[in-house]
């Protein structure tokens, strides 16, 4: 089961987060007994339903959002995603230019100057690290 999934579950059985404790009152063995709710706010857990579900289905995200300045500083020397394309040496100016690298070369770039050996690796953790935000978003 995914995380969304996991959400999705959750879901299903939040509106009967109110759960009876019996107590004894009287002392082992009395036949009373009393049920106190508890009551639970779960409007972190509302929130974060709300969030998975904007996450649910296909998204187009432009790369320097799931790169943000945040994870790129967090992973290598340069403050953001343009900092660390102007230090390649390779000229992108647009979509085409960065498809025109040679693979190996930006592979190479990405492994001596971030945490990661390669430019798949960075994009798998700048995925992990977009998505995680977007789901604690409002928590």
């Amino acid at each position: 089961m995914d995380y969304l999934q996991a959400c999705a579950c959750l879901a299903g059985w939040r509106d009967s987060l109110i759960w009876g404790i019996t107590g004894d009152r009287h002392g082992a063995g009395s036949r009373r007994r009393s049920k106190m709710p508890i009551k639970i706010d779960r409007r972190g857990l509302d929130q974060l339903i709300k969030n998975a579900k904007e996450l649910d289905g296909k998204h187009q995200v432009k790369m320097v959002d799931m790169l943000s300045p945040q994870f790129v500083s967090a992973h290598s020397k340069f403050d953001d995603l343009a900092s660390l394309f102007a230090a390649s040496g390779f000229k992108i100016d647009g979509p085409d230019d960065f498809a025109a690298i040679p693979d190996d070369q930006w592979d190479a770039f990405i492994a001596a100057n971030t945490d990661f050996e390669n430019w798949a690796e960075m994009q798998k953790a700048g995925h992990l690290h977009y998505v995680k935000g977007r789901l604690n978003k409002g928590l």
